[in-house]
């Protein structure tokens, strides 16, 4: 297999810009092969996979060669597609919930697609297509492949989703897959899995890979040739030696710079916060869910009740940053949510500033704004789309401060805007005129609005390109130096947590399982599962 790109540029007439969304992008990818597109949002690493498959729209004007086999694929006429697309390219998207229907099973999905490529005849029998289902899910790790087949796709966890968008890609034994972005969704230890699960599979089919994504990190152990694209642009292209451990452009230095690195923790001075003040401390929490009897989790493990966290303590100082760290489903964001009064606990306290979250009522309980605040995730929803950056700004006032005059309110958003890095032209704009490291400014800076002496963060900068999250970051760093901030940051990147965080505590099933300052916890750990979190985190042996 070979696929020859020459020259290739896309342009949408009619677009914001005269600029192409692609220009002059020339790869070549051989048989066996695993090749990496890297680039920010809106670099246009997307469109050249979906020139690749046939998908871009049909305004698109598209010039250059796309060669497979030999077969041109620029002007493929649509039947022709068929015999390519699943069949010969394989096509692994990144956001499961998006590319599965979710009014179907996962055994329909299947049935489908055998249908489409004809992958049974009726020869082999009615159920011949469940057979084949079942032993491409067994390929790709979920062993109780029958049971899957029967599920819809939200009752699957997000690894499990994309093992599955992954047997159907391989459905037809593709020569050449392509991965856009496959676990920027997921936590490290599952990316890890879902990336050697690719690298088993194309080993082993013989298959060439293409995988797009903003990590350098995963590209450095994962293949062999890199390109990187900057705005449409192709910068650099090269081997893994040329490209990520010499690059030569000035934009790949830039991306190689944001990129996260455990080894961070070696060059920082970390201050000493033993004897500072206790802000927020989580003492013999506990946080129970009951189960339906008839529901999945009860049949498979007996339990009418979900642990969701299991005697955790943790203490938050005056000015520091304490990271707490696991994998989706861990507990993490449960502790969130409770600790910023949004769930009650099934028992244990959450004592902030001094005061029992639990026992405040009334008038406190706004008075309680003015302590903690928490940034989400993900800023398109925590925004409300219809109001404008300055109306987001200013909505903590409608209940905060009302004896403040209409200039003394705006006066307090311009500072706002000034400590998060934007501009004041922004105040008319609306989310989705915003980037994504805009819309996540405006969160925090609205999180800011009353002063909190507290910010918990929740998988704040996990959703974000390389260089935006660098941003943020060292954004966050600067409020911590310029208002003395204390910060509980929620994440299961430990990478990130060697950056920005003095303490760590772990979590996994509930219960706090190492704990201790950064630099003892990533150089020393104790607990099998941190030493589990540390060996997934992508780019160790490069950075």
């Amino acid at each position: 297999m070979t696929l020859d790109i020459t020259n290739l540029r896309i342009a949408y007439p009619h677009g914001r810009t005269d600029k192409p969304a692609v220009e002059s992008f020339s790869l070549s990818v051989g048989a066996n092969e695993r090749v990496a597109i890297v680039g920010e949002s809106g670099s246009g690493k997307s469109t050249v996979a979906n020139a690749i498959m046939g998908l871009l729209p049909g305004k698109a004007n598209v010039s250059g060669s796309i060669k497979l086999d030999g077969t041109e694929l620029i002007g493929l006429p649509t039947r022709e597609w068929y015999k390519v697309r699943g069949a010969q390219i394989g096509y692994v998207p990144q956001d499961p919930m998006l590319s599965l229907n979710e009014v179907w099973t996962i055994g329909y999905h299947f049935r489908e697609t055998i249908s489409t490529h004809h992958l049974v005849s009726r020869e082999d029998g009615r159920d011949a297509w469940r057979k084949l289902a079942a032993d491409r899910l067994r390929e790709v790790g979920l062993n109780d492949a029958e049971r899957v087949l029967k599920q819809y796709p939200h009752q699957l966890s997000g690894g499990m989703r994309q093992r599955v968008l992954i047997a159907l890609a391989l459905l037809a034994r593709p020569k050449l897959i392509i991965a856009d972005e496959p676990t920027s969704a997921l936590d490290v230890v599952v990316q890890k899995q879902i990336l050697d699960l690719l690298e088993d599979l194309t080993d082993r089919l013989g298959s060439s890979l293409i995988l797009i994504t903003h990590d350098l990190g995963l590209v450095a152990d994962r293949c062999t040739r890199v390109s990187v694209l900057y705005r449409g642009d192709q910068v650099e292209t090269g081997s893994i030696d040329e490209v990520i451990r010499a690059p030569k452009q000035a934009y790949t230095k830039h991306l190689l710079e944001a990129v996260p690195k455990l080894s961070a923790i070696r060059d920082r001075k970390f201050a000493d916060f033993t004897d500072a003040e206790k802000v927020l401390e989580i003492r013999h929490l506990y946080k129970e869910y009951p189960l339906k009897q008839s529901g999945w989790f009860f049949n498979r493990h007996g339990a009418s009740i979900l642990q969701a966290s299991n005697d955790v303590n943790l203490t938050v100082r005056s000015g520091e940053c304490r990271a707490l760290v696991g994998e989706s489903g861990s507990g993490k964001s449960t502790i969130a949510k409770i600790v910023m009064g949004l769930e009650k606990p099934t028992r244990g306290d959450v004592i902030i500033q001094g005061r029992n979250r639990w026992d405040i009522r009334g008038q406190e309980l706004d008075e309680q704004a003015h302590h903690i605040q928490i940034v989400f995730q993900d800023p398109y929803a925590s925004l409300d789309p219809q109001f404008t950056v300055q109306r987001t700004l200013l909505e903590p006032f409608a209940v905060h401060h009302r004896q403040w005059s209409a200039d003394e309110r705006y006066e307090r958003i311009l500072h706002l805007l000034e400590l998060v890095g934007l501009d004041e032209d922004l105040l008319g704009r609306y989310p989705d005129e915003l980037s994504g490291g805009q819309r996540q400014r405006v969160a925090i800076a609205r999180a800011l609005a009353l002063e909190p002496e507290i910010l918990v963060l929740d998988e704040a900068v996990s959703a974000l390109d390389v260089i935006v999250r660098a941003q943020i970051l060292e954004t966050l760093r600067d409020l911590r130096e310029r208002l003395g901030l204390s910060m509980l940051f929620i994440t299961h990147d430990l990478a990130v947590v060697a950056e920005i965080a003095d303490s760590v505590s772990v979590i996994n099933h509930g219960r706090i399982v190492e704990s201790g300052a950064v630099s003892d916890v990533f150089l020393n750990p104790q607990d099998d599962y941190t030493k589990e979190l540390l060996a997934s985190v992508p780019g160790r042996a490069a950075f």
